[in-house]
This record gives structure tokens, C-alpha cells and sequence, in this order.
């Protein structure tokens, strides 16, 4: 397992956080929601995946219960980013290992990361 997943429906962002996660080292694989999600992480076989629910907490929690049911991806670690009220509920109760609970700097996402792969001695690079 390597790199990380990075599922984030607003494009801009989606660009902003891969570039830097790219820069600090962190091999990324983009993927928005209207895309199959699970499917890239089956495929990829991530050490981290990030999960931006502020869109849509109901798919983003999900896809996270469906990443937690996959004998193949259960363990990996979930960083979720949740900026609005009533978004981190339902991301932390779907097994998400953290969530952001502002709108990251692409270095705080950074940091999110690395703590994730510490924690769960993941190599994501």
C-alpha cells in the first residue's frame, strides 16, 4: 500500500491539495465523487485516503462504510474533511480515523497525512 487517495468533488481544491501533497512526497491519485471511488482505491490500494464530505456528508460517510466493510482496505487510514455544521458526524460515525473540521491549508492536509501514516505505520510515500 502507497500513495494516498485523494476524494474531492470541488476541482480546485481537488488540484491544490494533490499538487501539494504531490510536492511534500506523497504519491496521489484524484478521484471526485461522481467518479468510482471505490473502485480507484481497490485499485491503488492506498495507505491514506482523503475524504471531503462538506458537499455531501451522506455519499462521503458511504463510501467511508464501504471502505471499512472491504477486507482489502479496512485498515486504511481515513483522514475526512468536514468544514460545515453537520458534516463531521457523520464521517467520524462511519469510521473515518480523523476529520479536519475547517477548510485545510494544503500544509495542514499535509500534517493530517503524515499523522495518519505514523500513527498506522503506513508508508504513503
Amino acid at each position: 500500500m502507497t500513495g494516498v487517495l485523494l476524494v474531492q468533488p470541488n476541482e480546485s481544491l481537488r488540484r491544490l491539495y494533490a499538487d501539494q501533497l504531490s510536492a511534500d512526497g506523497f504519491p496521489t491519485e484524484e478521484v471526485s465523487f461522481k467518479c468510482d471511488a471505490m473502485g480507484a482505491a481497490r485499485r491503488q490500494r492506498p495507505a491514506v485516503v482523503v475524504v471531503d464530505a462538506t458537499l455531501d456528508p451522506g455519499e462521503a460517510a458511504a463510501f467511508i462504510r464501504a471502505l471499512r466493510k472491504d477486507l482489502d482496505l479496512a485498515a486504511v487510514p481515513v483522514v475526512g474533511i468536514a468544514y460545515l455544521p453537520g458534516c463531521v458526524t457523520p464521517v467520524l460515525d462511519a469510521g473515518a480515523t480523523c476529520c479536519l473540521r475547517h477548510l485545510p491549508s494544503p500544509d495542514a492536509l499535509v500534517k493530517a497525512v503524515r499523522w495518519a501514516t505514523s500513527v498506522y505505520h503506513c508508508d504513503a510515500a
